[in-house]
């Protein structure tokens, strides 16, 4: 054996017993609120810690296990700075029987008021940046000016915090009563840390986000429960090099946020509360969201951002199999890939029952495929926010993209919606839609085109190809600038600018498997509600022109 063979296998060798040695001396530590103590070693259950705040002054090392009792609720904040090694994650998670432990920064008061009048109240020294209030366990619709305190959009907007200031709008004497707010900005901060493990855990509170991860690698969320009384559920920040290998797995992404300002009108502020449920922002390779319930998020369920002007970029995302709805609130949780999102896959995915929920994409070379988008309306509050997917309108040059085996139902105005970009050079172009199922009730108020491509759009080479528009090919189904098509006419049109339409039908059954968990979706008559039908028109000779008195 030479020199240099027998120096590759002592270094191998050494290798491999640094990372047996690792594992021997993995340490698994317990946290019990109720009958630990943190002067205990925290080395068995019957010798457990007592308190986040001792989590967050010990030195873990590769491979460490940090659990939480079952059942039991964990009050504070920590910022985390220990890395895990390759293939040894420090891991937190639970033990024991019964519920997920709750990790929370939420915290009851009984605050000190006084009436500056017309029924505004007043409490000081509040120095947390609130974002959700509560009262004798009733959320408050928070207002973003003081001219809105006392209006009824129907619920009444209640609160603003100013400053350290909070103001309340009350006809009754909120002394006496309990206000519960998040005291912290993250429950769990981690900054510039790699190879860790959060599983089987609920997470409450947070003004910034339950779980806020600022730059690193290999980090995996699974089986979490994340949003109550919190902004956002979990933010990632890139900071310099790119993160890598980020997972969202099995997850509950509830922001648990039901107050009703359907009345607020267009233009009414949005976010009064909750933001995304998951926000990338900057430099990310490979992360993976999958197997996830978003509910009732005001902007995003998922919000993928990668800015263009400085410049960042987010590539090979991987989003499988998640479900995204917000039935209760009149705007948001949407699917949003803004910026330079590019060769990423979004599949099996469902996304239903929302105002201004939809897929909205930028980027270039992501696919789009076997996702169902169903019952998706037109935001009440916010002008042109609904539909299936939205492409373009963002001045960034958006192209390349695969949408196929998708079925639209109910998608109202648009299932696909190709807004102007503006762009100086291409906007909107080589995009492929092929083998996609668009269903809808065409006589319904709120139905307007399942395709849409805006006046002034920029686009060149759009490919619509063996589509099935379950609907009569007489009907005017798609709609470019302000000409109107049939199906007919949209198969044989001749377009200047490269787009190419072929194949295209109208069959009124169908089988395919698309979804969260692949849910078999066969062909059935698509239903509304009795306020939003209209009688079909009676036949004629000439094109039907839509009654679109109804929408908002």
């Amino acid at each position: 054996m030479n020199n240099q063979l027998k120096s590759i296998v002592k270094f191998a060798l050494i290798l491999a017993l640094f990372f047996i040695g690792n594992i021997a001396f993995a340490t698994t530590y317990y946290i019990d609120a109720v009958s630990g103590n943190d002067n205990n070693d925290g080395r068995s259950p019957s010798s457990a810690w007592r308190s986040l705040q001792k989590v967050e002054k010990v030195s873990f090392g590769w491979g460490d296990n940090i659990l939480f009792k079952r059942g039991q609720t964990f009050k504070g904040s920590i910022r985390f700075r220990m890395s895990g090694g390759d293939g040894l994650p420090i891991t937190f998670g639970a033990y024991g029987e019964g519920e997920k432990p709750i990790l929370s920064c939420v915290e009851d008061h009984r605050l000190t008021w006084v009436q500056s009048g017309n029924n505004i109240w007043k409490a000081t020294n509040i120095t947390v940046g609130m974002q959700r209030l509560v009262r004798n366990g009733e959320e408050l619709l928070q207002a973003h000016s003081m001219d809105e305190l006392g209006k009824q959009v129907p619920a009444t907007i209640s609160w603003l915090k100013s400053g350290t200031t909070l103001y309340l709008y009350s006809t009754t004497d909120p002394n006496g009563d309990i206000f519960t707010y998040s005291e912290c900005n993250q429950v769990i901060l981690t900054v510039d840390v790699n190879n860790l493990v959060f599983q089987d855990l609920a997470f409450e509170g947070g003004n910034t986000a339950a779980l806020n991860h600022i730059s690193g690698s290999n980090i995996t969320f699974k089986n979490l429960d994340l949003g109550k009384m919190s902004y956002m559920g979990i933010q990632f920040e890139s900071k310099g090099k790119p993160s890598e290998n980020i997972i969202v797995d099995g997850c509950y992404v509830d922001a648990h946020w039901m107050l009703n300002y359907f009345n607020g009108g267009i233009g009414f502020a949005t976010w009064r509360g909750t933001r995304e449920g998951v926000f990338f922002n900057g430099n990310f390779n490979h992360a993976v969201i999958q197997n996830t319930v978003f509910k009732n998020w005001h902007h995003s369920g998922i919000n993928i951002w990668a800015n263009p002007t400085n410049p960042n970029y987010i590539n090979q995302m991987k989003i499988i199999n998640n479900y995204i709805t917000s039935p209760d609130i009149p705007y948001g949780g949407k699917l949003s890939f803004a910026g330079n999102v590019r060769d990423s896959e979004i599949a099996y995915n469902t996304f239903e029952d929302m105002y201004g929920g939809r897929m909205q994409m930028d980027g270039n070379n992501n696919h789009v495929h076997h996702n169902l988008f169903k019952n998706l309306y037109n935001a009440k509050i916010k002008y042109g926010e609904g539909g299936g997917i939205r492409l373009g309108n963002w001045n960034r040059e958006n192209y390349g993209h695969i949408i196929e085996y998708n079925l639209f139902k109910n998608c109202y105005s648009s299932a696909i919606d190709v807004g102007g970009t503006n762009h100086p050079n291409k906007g909107v172009h080589d995009i492929i839609f092929r083998n996609n199922i668009f269903e809808a009730d065409i006589y319904s108020n709120l139905f307007d085109s399942y395709i849409y491509i805006r006046t002034g759009a920029t686009t060149s080479n759009l490919t619509f190809v063996n589509n099935n528009f379950v609907a009569s090919s007489n009907d005017q189904i798609i709609k470019r600038g302000g000409t109107r098509y049939t199906l007919s006419a949209f198969n044989e049109a001749l377009f200047d600018d490269g787009t190419v339409v072929s194949g295209n039908y109208s069959a009124p059954n169908y089988n395919i498997t698309v979804g969260y968990n692949g849910a078999l979706n066969l062909s059935t008559p698509p239903t509304l509600p009795a306020s939003e039908q209209v009688s079909p028109p009676p036949a004629k000779k000439g094109p039907f022109i839509m009654d679109k008195s109804g929408l908002y």
